[in-house]
Formats: structure tokens, sequence, C-alpha cells
């Protein structure tokens, strides 16, 4: 659609350059009809393949799409209200924004209609999700250098109904939050080769709870990757009300393990599978 320094190409338009043309109408050219095909026009068009993206692509093209919208338009949520988290937001702070609510609530993803976190959001259970992001080695090269190392940062605005007793967060859940967030650092750190793998499962998760979490809290949950051994990958977590400071929650730590190369996918209860007798799929400790 035309701007208006489009339309008078020559300066500004008094009221003499009107009358000049009393036979042309502005609004026979600028009518509502026109304004729909212009903003129909200017939206992004997908692009449809037969063969649906994997979730490693989705994940990448998910990346892609965060930060467009970003650049496109920075608008104020629950979260970037905050003000340390608006200095995690400034390039100096060596984070980069990842991902946003939008990557829960939007449709026509693999997670599938089922996903926990993806469901929640819709029912305002998470009313605001931000993922940041700093690069670097996937594992630190030596001890009390994990500010050079890649990390994430996972964090939500909670809603109300995800109590366990009245006015706390649900403990179930606060493991939730934390093995997602070792879901995104693990994925991010394959998506920029800093670990090379097919896929993960979660075989062991430890959280230490420190203090209940308020329901409608804002929560931060960072991650890091702990060490490498063949197929096993440590990583730890601590979740607190602010980065870096502020009320420590729970602190976690969690293995990853790679399953075998000739080892069945892991399928849904009740699904066949030759990894077992009873037709049932293995566990993460059977691969």
């Amino acid at each position: 659609m035309s701007t208006l320094a489009e339309i008078f190409p020559e300066g500004p338009v008094n009221q003499q350059s009107f009358s000049e043309h009393d036979d042309w109408n502005l609004l026979q050219d600028i009518n509502i009809r026109s304004f729909i095909s212009a903003a129909v026009l200017s939206l992004p068009r997908p692009s449809f393949t037969r063969n649906p993206p994997s979730a490693y692509e989705f994940t990448k093209s998910l990346v892609h799409r965060s930060q467009s919208s970003r650049q496109a338009r920075k608008r104020e949520t629950a979260l970037t209200r905050l003000g340390w988290v608006q200095e995690l937001l400034e390039p100096e702070s060596g984070f980069q924004q990842v991902f946003d609510i939008s990557g829960l609530t939007k449709p026509g993803d693999p997670l599938g209609e089922d996903h926990l976190l993806r469901n929640m959001a819709r029912r305002d259970m998470l009313k605001d999700n931000l993922v940041l992001l700093k690069t670097g080695p996937a594992v630190c090269p030596a001890e009390g250098e994990q500010d050079s190392c890649m990390q994430v940062l996972n964090m939500y605005a909670l809603g109300h109904d995800v109590c366990g007793h009245k006015g706390i967060v649900h403990g179930g859940f606060t493991a939730t939050i934390i093995d997602e967030t070792f879901g995104y650092l693990l994925y991010l750190a394959k998506l920029h080769n800093a670990l090379d793998f097919d896929i993960v499962l979660t075989a062991q998760l430890d959280v230490s709870y420190k203090k209940p979490i308020p329901a409608s809290s804002m929560v931060v949950c960072s991650a890091q990757v702990e060490s490498v051994q063949g197929r096993k990958i440590w990583v730890n977590a601590e979740l607190r009300d602010q980065h870096g400071c502020g009320t420590l929650f729970a602190t976690a730590r969690a293995l990853f393990v790679t399953p075998k190369k000739d080892a069945p996918a892991p399928q849904p209860a009740g699904v066949k599978s030759g990894s077992s007798e009873d037709g049932t799929s293995g566990t993460p400790a059977d691969v």
C-alpha cells in the first residue's frame, strides 16, 4: 500500500492542491478493501512441503520466526516490563532472545496438540515466556569459567491455576519447568553445533526444593551443560525469581542419554514395539 509520501511525492499538500482536483476522491483509492488487500499481501507466505518438518527443523524455524518478529516490532509483555529482563535483552548482556510465548501458542508445530506447556499457555496458566541464549562452548573447559560457556535462560510468567498447596506452585510443575529448560539447552546446543546427537531422552532428574514458589510468580530457570561422557550428557540448573540473584526456589541436576543407533524409537504406551515383550516402549534407561 502506498504511503502518503508516495501519493504526494512533491511535498506537503494544502487545501489549494485539493481544490485543483475536485474530480478526484482520495477515499475512492484508499478504502477498506484496499487496506485489507494490502494487509493480506503483507503477511508472510508459508511454504508447504509434502513432508512435515522434524522437531529439530521446526526448532530452527521457530528461532528464526522469533527473531524476525522481534526485529519487526518490540512489544511490552509481562516479562519484558521487568527491569532485570530489559537488561538481559540489551546486546551487551551477551544473551539473545530465541523464543517467546508464540512458540507455545501458535498452531502447526510437531509438538502436537497434547503438549503440556502448549495447552497450559493457551489456558492462561502460563501468561508469558521468554528463552534467552548465551552462545559459547557447550561444556566449560575449566571449573570457574561458567560465564564463558553456553547458557540458556527460560523465563515464565506463571498463572494462578498451577498450584499444589493453596497459593503455592505444584512441585511437579517446578520439575517440569526445569526439564523443559534442559530440553531448550540441548536442542539449542545442537542448533549451534556445540553438541552432536539425533535425539536425547531424560534418564534421571534430581530436584532439590529450596523455597515454595508463590502462584502468579515470574521465574527464570538457568541451565548449562556440566559434562559429556559418550552417550551421557549431564546438565545442571537453578530456578530463581531473578537471574543471578533474588530468591532461589530450586536446583537440579539431570542425566540425558542419546539412544543407541540400533535402539527402536520411543513409542507411546500401548503402541507395539520390538523393544519389549509386552508391546510397550522402553524407558530411557533401557537405551
